[in-house]
């Protein structure tokens, strides 16, 4: 029996499974970003009466107005339940694995490094789709509630665009556990996530010390359009996921498959 058109290279067969995934947190999260966007022409006025609420924003970048610092710290969140995506994405490699389904995929043409890169390259790109659409959808209602123009659009789609070198980091580190613990990795993946939210985009209004704020990829990125994006960390977070998804590629192709016996 033939496989059909889609099914005969790496990246068709990677379709296949990740496509479900990709449209449910796709239309998810768009619809999370509309909803969020929507409220920003009264954020001002319901900041205004809240004392602790505004000085807990304030700190996270000074000097900014209460509405960009409501849209960066609403992109911040956003893009962590955008990693969300990504880790159960990459997550779909160790089922196929565990199941023993990869086994005979890797005994015909498709080698590990093609079949393992037509899953990094959709899951990539499926995680910049979902941030581009999330940050269009907030901006899009942004600028209806505000009465503003094309700059009230673009707002939320950078904020969103600034947040993507943390997702990729935490993708990559994902693809090394997965190469180099890949029973272990799955559980680990999703430890990694909680713990980006607690110590990232969380950190610093539970005041957590510095070395701790330090260990999330998020910390490292602005919160947009309330503080400038600046290049030094969009280099090196995307230094430290090609890095790690090296490594993650690397390993794999040297050890034998873990499947449960």
């Amino acid at each position: 029996t033939r496989a059909a058109p889609g099914l005969r290279s790496a990246r068709g067969l990677a379709w296949r499974l990740q496509r479900t995934v990709l449209l449910t947190w796709l239309v998810g999260l768009t619809a999370m970003g509309a909803a969020f966007g929507s409220v920003t022409g009264s954020v001002e006025d319901v900041v205004a009466e809240n004392d602790e609420m505004l000085a807990v924003l304030s700190r996270l970048a000074p000097g900014a107005t209460v509405t960009d610092l409501y849209l960066g710290f609403v992109m911040a969140l956003l893009a962590i339940a955008v990693g969300a995506y990504t880790v159960q994405g990459l997550q779909r490699m160790r089922a196929e694995e565990a199941t023993g389904r990869l086994e005979p995929v890797l005994a015909s043409a498709t080698g590990r490094t093609r079949w393992m890169g037509g899953h990094l390259v959709l899951v990539a790109g499926g995680t910049l789709a979902v941030l581009t659409t999330t940050g269009l959808a907030a901006g899009l209602t942004h600028a209806v509630a505000t009465g503003r123009g094309v700059d009230a659009v673009l707002e939320p789609v950078v904020g969103a665009w600034a947040q993507a070198p943390a997702v990729l980091a935490l993708a990559g580190v994902v693809v090394a556990l997965f190469g180099l613990l890949p029973r272990a990795g799955g559980p680990a993946a999703w430890a990694l996530l909680g713990a980006a939210l607690v110590m990232g985009q969380l950190g610093a209004l539970l005041d957590l010390p510095g070395w701790a704020l330090n260990l999330s990829p998020f910390t490292h990125v602005p919160l947009v359009p309330a503080e400038d994006l600046t290049a030094a960390p969009v280099l090196w977070l995307l230094a430290v996921a090609a890095g790690t998804t090296a490594l993650g590629v690397a390993t794999f192709r040297h050890r034998d498959l873990a499947i449960p016996a």
